[in-house]
Order: structure tokens, then sequence, then C-alpha cells
């Protein structure tokens, strides 16, 4: 009787452990994902971004450009 009773417990125990290990998994893998989302790279919106802050490098360039020329040309009317 106390061999079965001993059997019975363990595997309770068992059965506590395995829901347990299950939930705390369960509570990992959204953890991890909530994780993920706030801190993961969008790949295309990176690049969209990429390529909208060289568009306006290349128009401040060309401003800072045309800037230098019209001092330039003022310069030498002087």
């Amino acid at each position: 009787d106390l061999f079965q009773k001993l059997s019975t417990d363990i595997g309770m125990a068992k059965k506590n452990a395995d829901q347990t290990a299950e939930v705390t998994q369960l509570d990992f893998d959204a953890a991890s994902e909530r994780v993920s989302n706030l801190s993961g790279v969008n790949l295309d919106e990176e690049a969209a971004n990429l390529m909208k802050f060289q568009q306006s490098y290349m128009a401040s360039s060309r401003i800072m450009s045309v800037a230098k020329e019209t001092f330039d040309t003022l310069m030498r009317a002087v």
C-alpha cells in the first residue's frame, strides 16, 4: 500500500511539473514575441527611410552648391 501511495504521489508530482513547465514555456514564448515586436527591425521600412534620407541629403547638397555658386558670382561682381 505504501508503494502504491508513493507511486501515485510521484505520478501526480510529475504531472504538475509537466503542466508548470508547459505554462512557463508559453509565458516565455509570449514574452519573447513581445520583445521581438518592440525591438525588431523592419527591413522594408529601413530601406524606405534610407532612400528618403539619401534624397534629402542630395537635395541639401544641391542647395548648398547653388548657394556657393551664387555667393561666388556675387563676390566676383564686387
